[in-house]
């Protein structure tokens, strides 16, 4: 409606400015019908953005819950128990992973699964800092695995990370494949 109304005036019919309001020269309206005219079918800015985010939060909540669910699954098989701490630690892994994936699709499958065993291995020093050293809930203990560091992370749990990655870049790769 409103570049209908520029267009007419654009155009020299300026009839349609009302109470003498002819503050627009005819080039201002030309100009400004241009720029309408190039963003017909575009939705708005704004709306696109909230829906934008809206749907980016539900991704990320889905990533999230799926690599806690997977995770606690994988310690109740591994050491028959697990704690609520290693669902939020295997959901924040899960999503950083997805988003290192998503960054480097290209790279070979051996380096992707060393850098993931280092985000694994950095994610759960951090926890394990704060969960067993600080507020001492006692979660999990890697004293007695060689060159471990405070307890909480060793090399032979980096390398079965390195290793859990394979599985979890295919399902990367699957869910991105399927969201396109």
């Amino acid at each position: 409606m409103l570049r209908l109304y520029l267009t007419d005036i654009a155009q020299g019919d300026i009839s349609k400015l009302e109470n003498g309001n002819a503050n627009l020269s005819v080039k201002t309206l030309q100009r400004l019908n241009t720029i309408l005219s190039k963003n017909d079918n575009k939705p708005p800015a704004l709306a696109q953005t909230k829906v934008g985010g809206f749907l980016k939060t539900i991704k990320n909540l889905f990533l999230f819950i799926t690599g806690g669910i997977a995770y606690g699954l994988i310690e109740v098989l591994w050491r028959g128990k697990t704690h609520w701490s290693m669902l939020i630690l295997g959901g924040g892994c899960f999503a950083v992973l997805w988003d290192f994936y998503r960054r480097h699709k290209r790279m070979k499958l051996f380096c992707k699964c060393l850098c993931g065993s280092v985000i694994i291995t950095a994610l759960e020093f951090l926890c394990g800092c704060i969960v067993n050293l600080r507020l001492k809930m006692n979660v999990w203990d890697y004293y007695n695995c060689k060159l471990n560091i405070k307890g909480q992370i060793c090399p032979l749990y980096s390398l079965l990370w390195g290793l859990l990655c394979i599985p979890v870049f295919g399902l990367c790769k699957a869910l991105q494949r399927k969201n396109n």
